[in-house]
């Protein structure tokens, strides 16, 4: 529940900047600009979502054919790859 509020929350709050934003000299500009960052924001929540939707669906399916071990090393496989994935878009 508090996951699901902390997100609304934060998606709530960058409406509230888009509607301030109209409030401001130049509203065409610094809307276009927090338009884009509430994008950029969303593409970066993408790769995590994926990894983590990824990473239930296998755990529940070892874990629904009885192997116990292999859903345990497959927990271990997705913060290792978002890992891997992190530092080769840094570098």
């Amino acid at each position: 529940m508090y996951l699901y509020f902390s997100s609304s929350l934060e998606y709530w709050a960058f409406e509230i900047l888009v509607l301030l934003a109209g409030l401001m000299p130049n509203s065409e500009l610094t809307t276009s600009l927090i338009a884009m960052c509430e994008n950029i924001e969303t593409i970066a929540y993408m790769i995590t979502y994926g990894l983590s939707a990824a990473a239930s669906t296998r755990v529940s399916n070892e874990f629904g054919a009885g192997n116990l071990e292999q859903a345990k090393s497959a927990m271990v496989c997705p913060p290792c790859s978002y890992c891997g994935f992190d530092s080769s878009l840094w570098t």
